[in-house]
């Protein structure tokens, strides 16, 4: 279940040393992590037409921004392309756009008397690429293996076709159904968009 599955991940935190490190590792880190859940968390709610979802929605992104600006840029991205793609209703698209004017109205100021863009910004396309270049390296080496998934369900598809395996067929399904998820398409925009969006800064991560 949900619940379960929830539990395990934090017990998997819990006991994860780079992750522990992590969070140590600056003052900021553990309240972006905490902030940037509650953030999402309230998105689907609000999404969900929760009563005070608007008002907790608002309330998250602004503590978030003033907490990590950065990542606060692709979760809303994240958050909007998945309006757009599965609630495109009036009412709805309208009461997203009110919590970014009102967070906008609170940044905005902030962001100019900061002067944040030169802080973190940095030009150049042999920037880009080598950022690029470098998270593909590392997502591959230490998160996801994409030779060995890819070979994996293609075998998989193939011995499926082929031999009409059952246990093949169950496994297509599952990752069909795991995948295919709204909340699932929900954490695949946010993790796009915020590699999209390291791509182009200063700092490596």
């Amino acid at each position: 279940s949900d619940k379960w599955i929830a539990r395990l991940a934090v017990l998997l935190l819990v006991f994860s040393v780079p992750f522990l490190l992590l969070m140590r590792t600056c003052r900021y880190y553990s309240f972006t992590l905490f902030f940037s859940l509650v953030s999402m968390i309230a998105f689907v709610k609000f999404v969900h037409k929760d009563r005070f979802a608007p008002i907790s929605l608002t309330v998250a992104l602004i503590v978030l921004y003033f907490t990590n600006n950065g990542l606060w840029i692709p979760l809303v991205m994240a958050q909007i392309i998945y309006l757009l793609s599965f609630y495109r209703t009036r009412k709805m698209l309208f009461q997203y756009t009110l919590i970014l004017f009102f967070n906008l109205m609170l940044a905005i100021p902030w962001y100019l008397t900061a002067d944040t863009f030169s802080v973190g910004a940095k030009s150049g396309w042999d920037h880009h690429q080598d950022n690029l270049e470098l998270y593909a390296r590392s997502i591959n080496k230490y998160i996801i293996p994409w030779v060995f998934w890819t070979c994996f369900f293609v075998v998989g598809y193939i011995y499926y076709r082929f031999k009409k395996s059952r246990a093949a067929a169950d496994l297509l399904r599952m990752t069909r159904e795991a995948f295919g998820s709204r909340s699932s398409v929900l954490l695949l925009f946010w993790i796009l968009a915020t590699l999209a969006f390291l791509i182009f800064v200063e700092q490596r991560f």
